[in-house]
């Protein structure tokens, strides 16, 4: 199995959180981890439309803040979806057209 994590802000709280992909031939699987800011984090990956049956893995990922509107945007790479843009619109993602 293969881990690829990316830690980024993603919700400009101040607070680095955490983007975790993973791939092994019978588990796809994407979690996105919320600094909760008091040494805890919260799985938001569902939530975000990052984590789902389907969704792809990815082995490797980087964010980044393509449309300049100061969220930071996640791009993954992978071999189910070959790559995904996600955007960031504050606290929620999509995929971007």
């Amino acid at each position: 199995m293969k881990w690829h994590r990316e830690d980024a802000d993603f919700d400009n709280d101040g607070w680095l959180d955490i983007f975790s992909s993973h791939h092994d031939f019978f588990v796809y699987s994407n979690i996105m981890w919320k600094n909760n800011g008091d040494g805890t984090f919260s799985d938001v990956g569902a939530e975000l439309g990052l984590s789902a049956e389907f969704i792809g893995d990815y082995f490797g990922q980087a964010w980044g803040d393509y449309n300049l509107d100061g969220d930071i945007d996640l791009f993954g790479v992978g071999h189910i979806d070959k790559w995904v843009l996600f955007r960031n619109d504050q606290s929620t993602t999509m995929p971007a057209n």
